[in-house]
């Protein structure tokens, strides 16, 4: 099942949050090997707004939130928590809004999510997110990314707080596109089906 969510992400750059601070500009994630990078964070406390439309417009999300229901059923409450646009595009402050409003609604926070390189000042901000969420007994699971290369290289699988989950495909060896290293946990990933946002079933990572 799924209860109210939270929006953590502007659409347009400059848009003012809640309390009237400007947004930081976006960051992209690096699908396209584009390295995140971010402007000023805003002070301790600031949240981006909550939009009245918490709809999944990029897509990956839904998929995830799929699995987990067609596996738990009716034993788990998914809160969906948006911290992209329809592209994937990111800042700094929404993956951080994202996981504090998580930590305060969620037993268990999932970061579907692979940044290459983000740069110190935006490692700095997730990992406090991170570590509060920890700090309160909420664990954090994180992808180990999909670029087949070193977890080292990806965040947030390398922040070794969180718990990183890597992908075997139907023969229990390792997907050809799943990172290694520091993995703690491995489970299907190749060949599942799951929803589009279209609400049609689709068959991820053939």
């Amino acid at each position: 099942r799924l209860t109210d969510g939270f929006n953590a992400y502007r659409t347009a750059e400059g848009e003012e949050t809640a309390d009237g601070q400007q947004a930081d500009s976006a960051v992209k994630e690096p699908t396209d090997g584009e390295q995140a990078s971010t402007a000023e964070d805003p002070e301790d406390g600031e949240q981006a707004y909550q939009a009245d439309d918490i709809g999944d417009a990029y897509g990956h999300g839904t998929q995830v939130a799929s699995v987990i229901l067609d596996a738990a059923g009716d034993n788990v409450l998914v809160v969906p928590v948006i911290v992209t646009d329809e592209k994937g595009n990111s800042s700094v402050l929404s993956v951080e809004s994202g996981i504090l409003y998580a930590a305060e609604h969620a037993d268990v926070i999932n970061l579907s999510l692979d940044y290459t390189g983000p740069d110190a000042a935006a490692q700095t901000f997730w990992n406090e997110a991170i570590d509060s969420a920890i700090t309160k007994n909420v664990p954090v699971v994180v992808a180990s990314g999909n670029n087949s290369r070193s977890t080292q290289y990806s965040y947030p699988a390398c922040y070794e707080p969180c718990w990183t989950v890597g992908a075997v495909d139907s023969n229990l060896q390792r997907a050809t596109f799943s990172n290694f290293g520091s993995v703690d946990f491995i489970a299907p990933g190749k060949g599942i089906v799951c929803k589009a946002i279209d609400g049609d079933n689709k068959t991820d990572r053939k």
